[in-house]
Parts: C-alpha cells; sequence; structure tokens
C-alpha cells in the first residue's frame, strides 16, 4: 500500500488589500477566574505584540535561502520519532521549496479555535517563496469522512485570523491536503494543485505573513504561542531593562521594588550585562547575592558573573568586587550580620582619615518583592521611609493574563489586609489601573484551572494525565514544575506521583524523571518547594495545597508567580481527625 493523498481542489481566497485588521476577544470559557472578579475583559491579543511581531519573527522563524525549517523543534523531533518516514514524506511535499518554514501542529483546528478532532495526527502549515500557503491534515482513519471538510474549515478560519487579528492586508490562499496515515512512499509523490499563479509569494509576502502569524498565535493558547512568549518576555525584559539602566549614571545605590510577574531575577541578570558595559569592568568585579542555592545556581550558568547566596557573601572576602546587585532581599536575613551594611562598605568604601565615602562611583542595587516575604525576622533592609532612592516596577508582566488576574487579585488582599509579616507601606506601592493597564498590553492568553476537594492519589493522577497530555502535544519536561507547600510534603507526593506516572507510561510517552530546583535547567520536571523555587519560572506550573492552609492568598500568590502560561491549582481536602 501506498500513502493516499487527497489534494482539495476547492482552495480558500481572498484579497483583503482594502481591509483593516479588527480584534476578536478572546474566549475565557476553558480558564476558570474568580467568579467576582471585575477586571476588565482582555483584549484579542496583547497590543505590545504589534509593535515586537518582527523581532519575534526572526527570532522564532528565521527564514534562510539554504534549507526549509520545521517547528517547533519539540513537537517535530516527537512526530519524526513516533512515525518513522513522516519527515521524509514531508520533505517530499513540499519539494522544490527551499526557503520558509513549516510549522507543525498536533491541531490547528484547535490552536485557533475550533474543535480538535481525535483522527487528525497532526497539521503542517507550509509557508515558503515561490508557494501558496498549504495546510497538510495527516489524518488517522482513511475512512473517516470528517477529514475533508475539517481541513476546509481549518483553511479558512486560519485565512480569516491572519487578515482580521494578524493585519495581513495582501492577497491570501490557503490549499488544504488531506493525507491519511497508512504507509509512507518511496520515493517523492507529485500532486496537482490548481492555483492562480498571482498568489505564490514573494520573500517580502512570507515575511509579512509570518508576522501576522506571530499575532495571531497570541491570541489563543498552543505550543506555538508558548514558544513565542519565551522570546516575547525576554524582548519585555530588555526592554525594561534600557529604561532602567538610564539610573546608572545618575545614582550609585537604589532600591528596586518589583511585583510579582515582573521578571526581577531576569531583569537582574540583564542589568549586570548593563553595568559591565557602562563602567568597563571585568565580569568578576560584579557581585550577585540571592537567598537560595538554586537561584544562584542558575545566575551562575547564565551568566559570567560571580553569584553567592546571602550566607557567603557574610561569611567572605569581596574586597576586590567593585558593584554589587542583590535579589530575593525582602528574605533576606540579619540574624547572622549586617548584610546591607557589608554591601554598603564595599560599594561606598570611606577615604582614610576623614571618613568620608570614596566619590568613586560603584553600584549598590538591591531588588526586592514586597508581597513574597517567607518569613517574620528582620531582614536587614532599611525601614521603607530610608529606602531612597527607589524606583516601583509595576507595568512588567511577564506572564499570561489569566494568571496575572490571579496575581492581582491575591495583591489587592494582600494590601487591604496585609499580613503580620509584610510591609503596609511597601505594599501600598501597588497600583491597581497601572497594573491592568500593562495586563493589556502585554499579558498573552493562558491557561488557569483550580480544584478543590481532591485526594493525594486524585491529584496524582490530575498532574500524571495532564503531564501526558502535555507531552503529546510537544511540551518537554523542563517546561513543568510541580510544587508544594513545604519542604517536608516532597516525601508524600513524590512516590504517589511516580507511581501515577507509570501507570499512564507508554513506549511513545517523554520518560518522567523529578529533579529539585536546583536543577532547573535540566530536561526535567521540577518537583519541589515554592520556597525553594523562589525566582524560578517554568511555563507550567502545577501548585498542590491544603484545602484552608494560611495564609491562602499569599500561598496563591507564590504559586501564580513561578507561572508563564500555565497555572494549575489543586487543593486537597483536609483529612477529618
Amino acid at each position: 500500500m501506498v500513502i493516499l493523498t487527497v489534494s482539495v481542489s476547492v482552495f480558500v481566497t481572498c484579497d483583503c488589500r482594502k481591509k483593516s485588521p479588527s480584534g476578536l476577544a478572546r474566549d475565557h470559557s476553558a480558564h476558570l477566574l474568580s467568579p467576582a472578579s471585575s477586571a476588565p475583559r482582555s483584549p484579542a491579543y496583547p497590543t505590545k505584540v504589534l509593535e515586537f511581531k518582527k523581532d519575534l519573527k526572526h527570532r522564532v522563524f528565521p527564514v534562510t535561502q539554504e534549507e526549509m525549517q520545521f517547528q517547533p523543534e519539540s513537537l517535530c523531533r516527537q512526530l519524526f520519532s513516533d512515525h518513522e518516514g513522516l519527515e521524509q514524506f514531508m520533505k517530499t511535499q513540499i519539494y522544490p521549496c527551499s526557503q520558509g518554514v513549516v510549522i507543525f501542529s498536533r491541531s490547528w483546528a484547535s490552536d485557533i479555535g475550533l474543535r480538535k478532532e481525535e483522527n487528525v495526527l497532526c497539521d503542517a502549515l507550509l509557508i515558503a517563496v515561490n508557494s501558496p500557503l498549504v495546510l497538510y491534515t495527516i489524518i488517522k482513519d482513511p475512512s473517516w469522512m470528517g477529514g475533508l471538510q475539517y481541513a476546509k474549515d481549518t483553511a479558512l478560519q486560519l485565512k480569516q485570523k491572519l487578515q482580521t487579528e494578524g493585519g495581513y492586508t495582501g492577497k491570501v490562499c490557503i490549499i488544504p491536503r488531506l493525507t491519511p496515515l497508512t504507509s509512507w512512499p518511496d520515493g517523492p509523490c507529485e500532486f496537482p494543485m490548481y492555483y492562480p499563479q498571482s498568489y505564490r509569494l514573494s520573500s517580502e509576502e512570507v515575511e509579512d505573513i509570518l508576522q501576522a502569524l506571530v499575532v495571531v498565535s497570541f491570541c489563543s493558547t498552543s505550543l506555538l504561542s508558548d514558544c513565542l512568549g519565551c522570546e516575547y518576555f525576554d524582548l519585555l525584559v530588555t526592554e525594561q531593562c534600557e529604561l532602567l539602566s538610564q539610573s546608572l549614571h545618575e545614582t550609585s545605590e537604589l532600591f528596586i521594588h518589583c511585583f510579582p510577574g515582573t521578571r526581577k531575577t531576569a531583569l537582574a541578570m540583564k542589568i549586570m550585562g548593563k553595568i559591565k558595559d557602562f563602567f568597563h569592568c571585568k565580569p568578576k568585579e560584579i557581585l550577585y547575592v540571592c537567598e537560595s542555592d538554586s537561584l544562584k545556581g542558575l545566575v551562575s550558568q547564565q551568566t559570567p558573573f560571580r553569584a553567592v547566596t546571602r550566607n557567603v557573601f557574610m561569611q567572605g572576602d569581596f574586597s576586590r568586587i567593585k558593584h554589587i546587585v542583590m535579589d530575593e532581599t525582602e528574605n533576606f536575613c540579619s540574624k547572622y550580620g549586617n548584610w546591607y551594611l557589608k554591601a554598603r562598605s564595599i560599594t561606598h568604601p570611606k577615604e582614610k582619615g576623614d571618613g568620608s565615602e570614596n566619590p568613586q562611583h560603584r553600584i549598590l542595587w538591591l531588588f526586592l518583592d514586597p508581597f513574597q516575604v517567607h518569613h517574620a525576622e528582620v531582614n536587614g533592609l532599611p525601614p521603607p521611609s530610608a529606602r531612597f532612592p527607589r524606583r516601583t516596577i509595576t507595568n512588567g508582566i511577564h506572564c499570561a493574563w489569566e494568571i496575572a488576574m490571579v496575581m492581582k487579585e491575591e495583591m489587592e488582599r494582600i494590601r487591604e489586609n496585609p499580613l503580620s509579616h509584610v510591609s503596609p507601606d511597601s505594599v501600598a506601592l501597588f497600583q491597581e489601573a497601572v497594573y491592568e493597564e500593562a495586563m493589556c498590553a502585554q499579558a498573552p492568553p493562558g491557561v488557569y484551572e483550580i480544584k478543590t476537594q481532591m485526594t493525594t492519589e486524585q491529584i496524582a493522577k490530575y498532574v500524571a494525565e495532564k503531564c501526558h497530555s502535555l507531552f503529546q502535544w510537544g511540551y518537554l519536561p523542563k517546561d513543568i514544575a510541580v510544587l508544594y507547600r513545604r519542604p517536608e510534603e516532597r516525601g508524600r507526593y513524590e512516590p504517589v506521583l511516580l507511581r501515577e506516572m507509570n501507570l499512564i507510561h507508554t513506549q511513545e510517552a517523554t520518560e518522567v524523571v523529578f529533579s529539585r530546583a536546583a536543577g532547573v535547567q535540566d530536561n526535567r520536571i521540577v518537583l519541589d518547594s515554592v520556597q525553594q523555587f523562589s525566582g524560578l519560572q517554568r511555563n507550567i506550573v502545577f501548585g498542590l495545597s491544603s484545602e484552608g492552609a494560611q495564609p491562602e492568598e499569599f500561598q496563591k500568590l507564590c504559586f501564580a508567580s513561578r507561572a508563564i502560561s500555565h497555572l494549575y491549582l489543586l487543593y486537597e481536602k483536609r483529612k477529618a481527625f
């Protein structure tokens, strides 16, 4: 037998050069938000994407003349590994195209708001120079009667979204190609495609369509949107860094108040690069100080600068250091020594003789999140009234809209009823209106689900099944973190999670191995306490907690601040005594 390929003779076209893009409202029916939420409905896509769409296109879809690219890489690797011959078959189908990209999805229909069909193995969208747009649909059952209609409907919906949401104003044609999965051909297969020559894309039109597709992808949740989201948030942090670095020539000491979701650690790492360039100093002359070993390890791996924990900082000699950036200072502790005075003595040394400060310009910048204080001990920071000069970052939202909404609601609750270990003056800096404006401008759609009254076994089964599904869509273990409240809970959750993971493990599934927060760079699911994961983030976070845990709003805020695009809060019912 050979593979059967149907080339649909009816193709979807439109000349929309006189039309302008219009936004479509997001559908939140799949996401569970608080019924009491009074936040404004989010836009179709974050408006900031329009500013970055060209950069995002070049980062994710770098079209070259050398070869065609298959994206996203993780999904392609899985599909080509599970289905021998698929990669070669696709190469024969797109021949002789040599400049462009083929974008795979488990279901392009699902990615653009239509229903996912179980009979569809995958879809692949060809965007190439000298070719019209082609949507290949590979189905599992050749007798399925709905395949042709599925392919046509998906092509039509995608074409319309490129116009209305992506803002593409040229002529566009998407040809559906239906391919039953039976067996792979031995050689190239030629199939006629009937379309006007004017629908063949030039290199400029490929560029414009890919930019439009970037915008369309940010209108819904998918593997592609999450891949784009990683680059998008990096661009946002870079932009924020450019604004903040303007203060380098103005002040040597600066207190930087960052609220949950602003990715202060990523910002701190980029600021160190700016310090090196601004002062023309060596990387070893810049010191990063934080509270947790896992965060210290991340910074050591991703930057050339020296990174230590507060404990090591208090015990060591850092006289050769010129500039210091301190992170997580809200959770520092001065019980074993005044870390702030030591840091200041390094960056603001006294002149011998008169005791005045050396006029040499050195940097001491301190990053803190006033909402995420984990202890009630004296942290060593000056009181809020003495933290000047100060910058407050409230307009940097680097997570999905649904997750930002969770954090906004919890920050409002904490601001109105501050916890005993939280400074009322510090949390009062939170400005709801500014945060909401940033959400609409910057936050893409995401997933937020909350489940209550679960047993430990039900929680483990839910996590295992969800992870299995995510792996099938192309996500990797390195995208996921499973976090619990207290360090001692690992012994309770790990065995049951591994048992459930093994129950659903198949030959095609990605093998599951857990790591600690310190292994956040590894391609493994992180299983650790929410505190050990402080300052770190992953695309997908499962937050495990007991119902009635106090204070619940603080725990929810901690879980949400570690997630980028997917947040699943699972509450375990209390056992009766």
